[in-house]
């Protein structure tokens, strides 16, 4: 038998990313400055209004400059959490405990990577936190709101920053009306309307899977008016939320959902899975391993993080499908990046007879395994690469190729081509995609870029157009280039209308080189991968997994998770004994989506993918 790695025994090795939920919390002060307002000390703590004015309640009458407020949430015996919080620019753990009130000791215990790696901007940090449970309240503390004339139900729990079941739940003989009078338990203090109240608009309650981009098309209203009516969404939208919206959008409200197909509400074969995964887990090398330097590698080697985080991930998907009441043999093997290594497990396990394999993770090595089995049933899936790779008939690559993407964006923008003004700043190592796009819109205009990698602000006003959109594709690696280009775009926005459009969004865009309220002035569209995550608690897999880990996943985890679900899924779900499935199902899942075509006389290649653009800071889905 080859080495078979379970759970237990990768604890040592993820003892740098796993640990154990448990905390306390403290008491948080904070001193309003000039022009702050309620929405911006909430949003910088991680809070809601409503929850802001509950600790202080008399906020409600205005805020003054220089006042000291509450914004510890643990307000009452409650459930303890994590609050997230996102890492800007040139922040230190000692500046981020004194804005947050808790110790850089503090921060390193509930974040122990920090113990072996430096801080990294938009490094997503657990900050512990108390939340009280709003509908356990005694009734000594709840507060109570008098019945109005006009109220209905929607309205109080609108008012009060309540969910209707939360209403519900603090009044459990509320009926479907209310009387003029009647006394309500509430859990927020009161929100006063301004102006004509609520003349010209009506409530809408969230249902469970909307989306903010899905209402905005639903009910006819723009990202920005919804969240103007309802500061509380900068929090994240929540089913079962109650929103003010204009009347005219709620006559006729038909939310639908993308057309992916839901594989969970699909019957299961009572069949066991075999399930392997081969990673280089570096197993062998741990063994020989000092404590000092396994650190070292731990804070060095990136594959060591990817392997862990990644696995971490398949994990929980395991442990999900099976308590759907799938049956999985599932087993991890140690590749030690190694081709003899992978023969040798493949013929000692008996790998052929699998219904499916994740992995190996590298290239050479996930060849050589298909090779070895392009006879048998086992379908092999390829995790993280997205380069041009062998695929036998039985292999497929989940990783959409550049090539893939590339060509998504160009028919994207092909779809959504009126009449504007196209323009082309791209390398010569990118000398294809100028084709590309001059081929699909002839009357483009090309731009270079002088000896030093610069495109001058005058030759970009020159092709720039005053009456129509303009469409700048820039594809570039150049940092220079982009350093230079983008300000002056962003600059040139509040003359000319500019959309910046780009096929391949490289490092440089995730870097710090690049200012995000830029990208947001020109409403950066790019293809991507992954689809951004919703990462606070409230979200369902992230709860999990930090209950699990301690640690909010990474991106690779996230992988892990979608891809090995959707793995076990589409055997689960398939109609014959031979474990045959519809690769071309497109289905999606936290960040990733799938849906395979074959190539040619060998595998399959996943096509699956998004366009995202920047609404605002938010980076949302663009639909065609």
């Amino acid at each position: 038998m080859g080495i078979i790695m379970t759970q237990r025994q990768i604890t040592f090795r993820l003892t740098f990313l796993l640990f154990i939920l448990s905390f306390g919390a403290s008491a948080q002060v904070h001193t309003i400055q000039n022009k702050e307002s309620i929405t911006d000390i909430a949003r910088n703590y991680n809070m809601t209004p409503f929850e802001l004015m509950t600790l202080n309640p008399h906020l409600r009458n205005g805020i003054n400059p220089g006042e000291v407020i509450r914004i510890s949430k643990a307000v009452a015996k409650g459930v303890t959490l994590y609050d997230t919080y996102k890492v800007g620019r040139k922040e230190t753990l000692f500046g981020i405990g004194q804005k947050l009130g808790i110790s850089v000791e503090d921060i390193k215990k509930h974040n122990p990577i920090l113990y072996s790696k430096e801080l990294n901007t938009r490094q997503i940090l657990l900050i512990p936190v108390q939340y009280p449970d709003q509908t356990e309240l005694k009734t000594s503390q709840a507060l109570t709101y008098t019945v109005k004339p006009k109220d209905t139900k929607w309205r109080v729990a609108y008012l009060h920053g309540m969910t209707l079941p939360e209403l519900e739940k603090l009044n459990p003989d509320l009926g479907e009306t209310l009387d003029i009078g009647q006394v309500l338990k509430v859990s927020n203090p009161e929100v006063k309307q301004s102006g004509k109240d609520f003349d010209g608009y009506e409530l809408y309650t969230v249902k469970p899977k909307e989306t903010l981009y899905s209402l905005t098309k639903a009910l006819d209203v723009s990202e920005k008016e919804l969240s103007q009516l309802n500061p509380e969404l900068e929090n994240g939208l929540k089913a079962g939320m109650i929103l003010k919206i204009p009347a005219k959008t709620s006559k006729s409200v038909n939310v639908n959902p993308q057309e992916f197909v839901e594989l969970t509400n699909r019957s299961f074969s009572g069949d066991e899975i075999k399930l392997a995964v081969m990673l280089p887990f570096g197993l062998k090398e741990l063994q020989a391993d000092t404590l000092l330097n396994f650190k070292r590698r731990f804070k060095t080697d990136r594959n060591l993080d990817v392997t862990t985080d990644f696995y971490s991930g398949v994990l929980i998907a395991i442990d999900s499908a099976k308590t759907l009441g799938i049956k999985i043999d599932a087993n991890a093997f140690d590749t030690e990046n190694s081709e003899t290594k992978v023969s040798q497990i493949i013929r000692s396990n008996q790998l052929d007879r699998a219904d499916a394999i994740i992995g190996p993770l590298y290239q050479k090595n996930f060849e050589r395994a298909g090779e070895l089995l392009k006879d048998s049933h086992v379908k092999m899936f390829s995790p993280l690469t997205n380069r041009e790779i062998r695929l036998y008939q039985n292999c497929f690559q989940s990783l959409p190729t550049q090539e893939v993407l590339e060509t998504g964006m160009l028919n994207f923008m092909k779809s959504k081509h009126r009449n504007e003004n196209i323009i082309v700043v791209a390398d010569r190592k990118f000398r294809g995609v100028t084709t590309r796009v001059k081929a699909l819109f002839p009357e483009a205009v090309l731009l270079v870029s002088d000896t030093t990698g610069i495109v001058s602000q005058s030759l970009i006003v020159t092709a720039l157009s005053v009456d129509k959109p303009n469409w700048v594709v820039v594809v570039s690696e150049n940092v220079t280039l982009l350093t230079t280009l983008i300000p002056k775009l962003s600059q040139l926005s509040d003359t000319y209308k500019i959309n910046l459009m780009t096929t391949d969004r490289n490092k440089f865009f995730e870097g710090d080189e690049v200012s995000s309220r830029q990208l947001a002035r020109l409403s950066f569209q790019f293809p991507s991968v992954e689809k951004p995550l919703d990462m606070s608690l409230s979200n369902p897999f992230i709860n999990q997994y930090v209950k699990a880990y301690g640690v909010i996943p990474s991106k690779y985890a996230v992988r892990g998770f979608d891809l090995t679900f959707d793995v076990i899924m589409r055997i689960a779900t398939a109609k014959d004994n031979q474990r045959k499935f519809d690769e071309s199902l497109p289905t999606e899942y936290l960040e990733n989506r799938f849906s395979y075509d074959k190539k040619g006389s060998g595998g399959y290649l996943n096509k699956s993918f998004y366009i995202l653009k920047y609404d605002g800071y938010n980076l949302i889905e663009a639909k065609e």
